[in-house]
């Protein structure tokens, strides 16, 4: 709610200031975040096709 009054960051320091809040209050602290999500490794195109070769073998003409 004070974001929205706020003009900018100065603006919005003082009113926190006007409140006893500080800037860092409500930030989450570095050991309780999550650890960032790291997307696994595409996959080459031979191992892709190999990958349906076999699931092509597999599965027969069901799996189409």
């Amino acid at each position: 709610m004070l974001a929205g009054q706020a003009t900018d960051a100065a603006d919005l320091a003082s009113l926190l200031d006007m409140l006893g809040l500080s800037a860092a209050e409500g930030l989450v602290p570095p050991a309780d975040r999550p650890a960032p999500v790291i997307p696994p490794a595409r996959r080459s195109v031979a191992e892709r096709q190999a990958a349906r070769a076999l699931a092509s073998t597999l599965l027969g003409p069901a799996g189409h």
